[in-house]
């Protein structure tokens, strides 16, 4: 057999990072990082990562460390396997001994102290606490074993204590993490002492990277690699490189790691108060100055930058204050009092009021002042549930213009005013006003160009972020963001006037109350600022990093942020006092590579547009990614990998099928199905350089059905999903579940509706794991469902069972109509395997003639030949000798059949030059673990598992 195919794309979990000195100049720094059995190296050349090469070093085994030893020796280990290589001018590494493999996991491996007479020695640490001494031909020298005799989860040799061991232990010293959660020091000679612990620490398996001192106390924690294991740490003079379970790689600055820049301005109130019975009451930032409205009604101004405070009105009764950016470096201020007056400032950046201007808003209480988010529409609140919003402008020159626009009715409830609000551009440039009320819901209300009578919402959503309300929105296009104290950040998309949901992420474990959105100006990025217990925190969402922490006493105060001259601002009220603290821009770390999902790629879908290939994939960490395949055979290590978060599922992922839009053919549609018995149906378009723009996304439930009589277990999963045109806007759906039942559901593009159907279409004994409809025989739709119990089930599905009954089940995009009677006797059954079949394609010879193949938990290809109309099995043939490991995926290919299997082998089948059976022609071995998916497109073949290859050439 031969080695066959090109690797086009590689997405793999980085697992071994090494920051070195250049090998070759000594100018720069390398690094050396191990994914799966390759090697990546690159070079620091004027501050910018380039890529040198990368090759497989470690073949059959994933590498988890690197040891740079004399003369340019490198070890490369992971598992139970070592490798010595030597780096040559070329930036090359070349073998210089064979792959050895020991009798246990390698946790550590560090070059040894030899005279120079002496053969190169290393020392290895192994997971039972063994410590081995070894030369660089492989052969075993010593060998120590602690007294301390558990498992390791971790262990590192001190490099500075790796002098050769005498007979009588010598002075290699180690420490261990152990599966009891502490870190043990011991050494060799503590041996020979009878003394084998010489030092204990609590350890930790958090996702932290923290920082201890030489008295093991701890210095820092930083959260990282989105709160996923950290897998490993390289550390240089300046810099620490560290990666993680979400397959990113990080690179810290020592320096700003080291020292927290927090500054705090002033320890006293900096605000200046006339008088020992006035207090701050509300404090608000703009740009970089602090206006503080007293108790007494007294604005006072605060300039960051100079530390200077200024009385900008004196005490009339104002309760009420509302800030917002009058661009070119002045400032909006609206005061307001309870009983209708209004008075608005326009102050410039030294604290001088360049406007002014007062008028009555209403006879009625006013409840809240607040400006329109990136606008300078005011909104009043009056206490009979009427909001009134007035356009500002100001010129200077004490001129300021206001003009009531519009007034807008809130439902009534106990609280009656809106949270927050914010614009939103529709169809035709029709424009949009969303407010959010303190019970948590959104009201949407068309704005019209002349003030008319009262405006009703015309869609509203009801409590979006649960019980405990929303807390913030913004608006870009007709992409609504939102945030509550439910920990979730929901994404809407505006169409024909109705806001749909686009997407749900839980934010962090850590925390649930999500105060305010930071966005980018691009939109390509988002900050949150966020309050667990006492603290008040500003989270990056992109690289799911906590950038700052302060302690405020808790978010029941008033507070604000602002970014300026590149400095972030905190400002909050806490005993009385305005505390203000400072803290740089500068983020610690940069993203060398972008994560991917976290734990295995269960489904995945290739597809490819004009100018680039693309593969759709979701994961057992519940997200859909869309991905670009890089065209140079590595994109493993590229920091501008395009990776797109798509939406999300509540549980994992198990299966995804994609289809293009009925009503509109530049549209693709991906179904996907999972855990929790959920089902999604989003549409998405691939636009220029490979971005990725969701247009919809709408979710639901199995156990959500319009019948109410039966309940489905949420425990039940949607293992397998097909899809085919039902009408000319319908999607009919397919779910084959783990309840062993077979499920309907449909997608209507035009109203953008899912629709899930208590039809069972066929019942079977055991859980069904894959689904296949198969063309080609004559029949509108024939499919094949397999199950755990290594059957095989043929479904054939007549145009009157599809015409005359299924349409009469979804009548509607909104409604679905039980049938109980809609139900498919199985046209034939085949016993093709002992156990669960995991993986099925299909081929029409002729007439009647259907090919099955299929792969399955018993390690065997099955290849069946039938007649669908005399409904008889022709004839079969089993291959069970090819893999070790059951076979998780299957797909023809061309003239040729592929297999792949959890053993990480691809295998390539032809036909035999008779009519039946097939040869083992190639194969290949895929550097994936744990692999669970196979899909191709034309000349690609993707494998899914720990990682993604792309294949090409087969």
């Amino acid at each position: 057999m031969s080695s066959l195919g090109e690797l086009k794309c590689s997405i793999q979990r980085v697992t071994a990072v090494k920051l070195v000195k250049s090998l070759t100049n000594n100018q720069s720094l390398h690094l050396f990082t191990g994914a799966g059995s390759k090697v990546h190296l690159q070079e620091l050349i004027s501050d910018e990562w380039v890529s040198l090469y990368h090759q497989v070093v470690l073949k059959g085994a994933v590498i988890y460390g690197f040891c740079i030893g004399p003369e340019k020796h490198i070890a490369v280990f992971g598992q139970k396997a070592v490798v010595i290589c030597q780096f040559d001018t070329d930036h090359r590494m070349k073998v210089v001994s064979p792959l050895r493999r020991l009798d246990d996991w390698i946790c550590d491996l560090q070059w040894l102290d030899t005279d120079e007479q002496q053969t190169l020695q290393y020392a290895v640490i192994t997971a039972h606490n063994r410590l081995l001494c070894c030369d660089v031909k492989g052969n075993l020298i010593d060998c120590y074993l602690s007294d301390v005799n558990c498992i390791l989860y971790s262990a590192k040799i001190l490099p500075s204590a790796c002098r050769r061991p005498a007979k009588d232990g010598g002075e290699l010293a180690v420490v261990a993490g152990t599966v009891f959660n502490t870190v043990i020091l011991w050494t060799a000679d503590s041996l020979a002492c009878k003394s084998p612990l010489t030092h204990s620490l609590y350890g930790h398996k958090d996702g932290y990277v923290i920082v201890w001192d030489e008295h093991g106390l701890i210095k820092r924690r930083l959260r990282s690699h989105n709160s996923g294991s950290v897998w490993s740490i390289s550390v240089s003079s300046h810099h620490m490189v560290t990666t993680g379970a979400n397959g990113s790689v990080w690179m810290w600055r020592l320096d700003s790691l080291l020292e927290d820049n927090l500054e705090e301005i002033s320890a006293q109130s900096p605000v200046s108060i006339e008088g020992q019975a006035d207090f701050p009451r509300v404090v608000e930032v703009q740009a970089h100055c602090c206006f503080v409205l007293t108790d007494k009604g007294c604005l006072y101004g605060y300039n960051l930058l100079k530390c200077s405070t200024k009385l900008l009105e004196g005490g009339a009764s104002w309760s009420l204050i509302a800030t917002t950016d009058a661009s070119n470096g002045l400032t909006f201020i609206a005061l307001g009092t309870t009983f209708g007056l209004i008075r608005l400032l326009l102050i410039d950046r030294f604290l001088v009021i360049q406007g002014l201007t007062e008028f009555e808003a209403s006879e009625e209480k006013l409840l809240k002042l607040q400006w329109v988010r990136d606008t300078h529409q005011l909104l009043v609140s009056i206490s009979n549930g009427t909001v009134l919003k007035y356009e500002v402008e100001g010129t200077g020159s004490m001129n300021i213009s206001v003009s009531e626009r519009n007034r807008y009715s809130l439902p009534k409830q106990k609280q009656w005013f809106p949270a927050c609000s914010c614009q939103l551009t529709g169809e035709a440039g029709a424009h949009y006003l969303v407010l959010a009320d303190m019970d948590g819901s959104i009201h949407l209300y068309r704005i019209e160009e002349e003030a008319r009578s009262l405006a009703q919402p015309q869609m509203t959503l009801y409590r979006v972020h649960g019980k405990k309300g929303l807390t913030d929105m913004y608006s870009y296009g007709n992409i609504l963001h939102t945030i509550g104290r439910d920990g979730h950040y929901h994404k809407y998309s505006l169409s024909s006037a109705k806001l749909l949901m686009l997407d749900s992420v839980k934010i962090s474990t850590e925390f649930n109350w999500l105060a305010r959105f930071i966005p980018d100006n691009d939109d390509s990025g988002v900050k949150l600022v966020a309050f667990h217990t006492t603290e008040i925190i500003l989270y990056d969402v992109t690289l799911n990093y906590a950038i700052l922490r302060v302690n405020c006493g808790g978010g029941h105060r008033s507070w604000d942020f602002t970014q300026y001259a590149q400095a972030f601002y905190v400002v909050f009220i806490r005993a009385k006092s305005v505390q203000i603290f400072k803290k740089s821009c500068n983020t610690s770390f940069v993203e060398l590579t972008p994560s991917f999902h976290i734990g295995k790629v269960t489904c995945g879908h290739l597809l490819s547009t004009d100018s680039q290939a693309i593969l759709i994939t979701g994961g057992d960490d519940g997200c859909v990614m869309a991905s670009a395949i890089d065209e140079t055979g590595s994109n493993l290590l590229s920091a501008s990998r395009k990776s797109t978060h798509v939406y999300s599922h509540i549980s994992s992922i198990k299966c995804m099928r994609c289809a293009y839009s009925l009503s509109q053919p530049d549209t693709l549609m991906v179904f996907t199905g999972g855990g929790r018995a959920q089902l999604v149906a989003a549409k998405l378009r691939i636009e220029a350089e490979a971005k990725v723009k969701t247009l919809s996304v709408c979710s639901t439930f199995l156990s959500r059905g319009p019948s109410k009589k039966e309940k489905i277990s949420m425990d039940n999963r949607v293992m397998a999903i097909t899809s085919v045109p039902l009408t000319t806007d319908r999607h009919l759906l397919l779910l084959a579940c783990s309840d062993g039942c077979i499920r309907l559901a449909v997608y209507n593009d035009e109203t953008e509706h899912l629709c899930v159907g208590s039809t069972r279409l066929y019942e079977h004994s055991h859980c069904l794991l894959s689904l296949h409809s198969c063309s080609g025989t004559g029949n509108p739709l024939l499919l094949a469902v397999s199950a755990t119990d290594g059957a095989i089930i043929l479904l054939n599905l007549s145009p009157d069972l599809i015409q005359n009954q299924l349409l009469c089940s979804f009548p509607s995009a909104q409604t679905c109509q039980l049938q109980p009677s809609v139900s498919v006797c199985p046209l034939l059954t085949i016993q093709s395997h002992q156990s669960g079949v995991n993986a099925l394609t299909s081929s029409c010879l002729f007439g009647s003639k259907l090919t099955l193949y299929s792969g399955g938990d018993d390690n065997s290809v099955v290849v069946s030949e039938i007649d669908t109309h005399e409904r008889k099995m022709l004839c079969q043939q089993v291959y069970s000798q090819q893999h070790a490991a059951q076979i998780t995926g299957i797909a023809l290919y061309g003239d040729r059949l592929i297999t792949c299997s959890v053993d990480q082998r691809l295998h390539i089948w032809c036909k035999k030059s008779s009519l039946s059976g097939w040869n083992l022609c190639g194969s290949m071995f895929i550097d994936i673990a744990d692999i669970a998916c196979l899909t191709s497109h034309g000349e690609m073949v993707a494998v899914c598992g720990q990682g993604v290859e792309v294949l090409q050439n087969l």
